[in-house]
């Protein structure tokens, strides 16, 4: 039986209550359940379902940290403005920087929102893509 696909680390609590369902007991391990308690369930008669499970977890963990990556990426992002002359309004400047960021993630988060696995995180992921559009939409605005 292959280890990844019982790996914890992109395994939340639906996917090991999904597995346990699966296998018939519980998988969900504490500090101290030793790999051989693992080994010793004959767990590979399951392989196939676990194996999608695992699958499913993976890329839903997959699409979870590429909306941190995003968002993060955001952090030290500003808007600038800079004085128009001398008509005491100001306007932003430097907007390249934002416009290509915003674009990529805009685009991202529509592909991502478009992936079977986008379930647990759809919320999420549309309340993202809407403020995206409307950083958009007030960047346009001040052209």
């Amino acid at each position: 039986m292959r280890i990844c696909t019982l790996y914890l680390g992109t395994l939340c609590i639906a996917h090991l209550s999904q597995s346990s369902a699966q296998v018939g007991f519980s998988l969900t391990p504490n500090e101290d359940t030793p790999l051989s308690d693992m080994l010793s369930y004959g767990l590979e008669r399951h392989l196939e379902s676990l194996e999608g499970i695992s699958g499913t977890a993976s890329k839903e963990y997959a699409l979870e940290k590429a909306m941190a990556k995003m968002k993060s990426e955001w952090e030290d992002m500003s808007f600038n403005f800079i004085p128009y002359r001398d008509t005491g309004v100001s306007i932003l400047s430097s907007v390249e920087d934002i416009q290509m960021l915003l674009d990529d993630h805009i685009v991202k988060v529509q592909t991502m929102r478009s992936s079977p696995f986008i379930g647990p995180f759809e919320d999420e992921f549309k309340q993202w893509e809407s403020k995206l559009q409307t950083m958009q939409v007030i960047r346009v605005g001040y052209e």
